[in-house]
């Protein structure tokens, strides 16, 4: 393992309750990224990643951002760490705010349930 790199990969094909047609590369593509991730430059998941379509509800999501956090408060030299987060499936804004958010498995018809990129940049500039 090189420097201590962490990776938290998410693949969402299938969201719950879809109205419309399942992604068909969102998994296959974090899968792949998280090989090479691996393989070429030592990059290591924490905890439940991958976490991959009815794996990667909000609840886990957010359970893997605080592992990632937690890991680099504990960490000898903070500086001597990367991270990836690397999502890919669906995602939107809303049209008022302009805010992004990532839909999880088990987010699409529940805003409460969507993890907003504000979110994500709260947890992991504490």
């Amino acid at each position: 393992m090189s420097r201590g790199n962490k990776m938290l990969i998410i693949g969402i094909d299938k969201v719950k309750g879809a109205p419309h047609k399942d992604l068909s590369n969102a998994r296959k593509g974090a899968e792949q990224v998280m090989s090479v991730l691996e393989a070429k430059y030592g990059f290591v998941n924490l905890g439940a990643s991958p976490l991959l379509d009815e794996q990667a509800t909000r609840q886990s999501i957010f359970q893997a951002l605080d592992e990632l956090v937690d890991a680099s408060r504990l960490a000898k030299d903070p500086i001597a760490h990367n991270l990836v987060i690397y999502y890919a499936g669906h995602g939107d804004k809303l049209p008022k705010s302009k805010s992004g958010y990532w839909v999880c498995y088990d987010g699409l018809h529940d805003r409460s349930v969507r993890i907003s990129f504000n979110d994500i940049i709260d947890m992991i500039s504490e």
